[in-house]
């Protein structure tokens, strides 16, 4: 599942060193390693609730799209500091996992999975995108260098993976985006994401 520490990693809001510095710190107090993000300093209180916020609906749509999986529950008080202060609608959440499920297979036509690289089509510009095309568009064209996967840059630009995919896959039949290469042996997004043993541990939520 995703991890809060990869998310501050992907969006550049920690560096590799107060990561490591954190784990350090996790290994000698054994404290949970987002009881020491959200006591240090580097994040305000507003934007450890946003990360949060979207940690929470990208592991919830993923489940939604499980077929089988296993949980478990967990006895005891919740820490309120860690928990969404502003909770999240369950009809909300249902609702985009399935217009997320539905849609899938439209995104599939031009993403065949989220290990794809892409890179900017020759001679094609942000303000040409900025024309025909969102905003976010326009971010996730920026940022593509060959380098950055699909699943990256849904952490990076804060989309979540469907969005992300689904706008590239908008590029990509525009003409303004290449593909430049694929991890090898990941299928259909929504196939290898079936294919995963499904098991997952939450303790935050509210």
């Amino acid at each position: 599942p995703l991890c809060m520490s990869s998310i501050l990693l992907a969006t550049g809001r920690v560096t590799k060193e107060q990561y490591e510095l954190l784990l350090k710190q996790h290994r000698n107090e054994a404290k949970e390693i987002n009881r020491l993000i959200k006591d240090s300093d580097l994040l305000d209180a507003q934007e450890w609730q946003r990360l949060l916020r979207f940690q929470t609906e990208e592991i919830c749509y993923s489940m939604i799209g499980w077929k089988k999986g296993m949980y478990a529950f967990k006895a005891g008080p919740l820490p309120s500091d860690l928990v969404l202060q502003a909770g999240i609608s369950v009809d909300q959440l249902l609702m985009e996992g399935i217009r997320q499920i539905d849609e899938w297979p439209m995104v599939n036509r031009y993403i065949s999975t989220v290990d794809a690289y892409f890179t900017r089509a020759p001679d094609r510009t942000a303000q040409e995108v900025a024309q025909e095309f969102s905003p976010e568009h326009v971010t996730l064209f920026t940022l593509l260098n060959g380098s950055r996967s699909i699943r990256l840059l849904g952490i990076q630009t804060l989309l979540g993976l469907f969005n992300a995919a689904k706008h590239l896959g908008e590029l990509k039949e525009a003409g303004f985006i290449e593909l430049t290469s694929t991890r090898s042996g990941v299928t259909k997004i929504r196939e290898g994401e079936k294919k995963r043993k499904k098991t997952i541990k939450i303790n935050y939520l509210s």
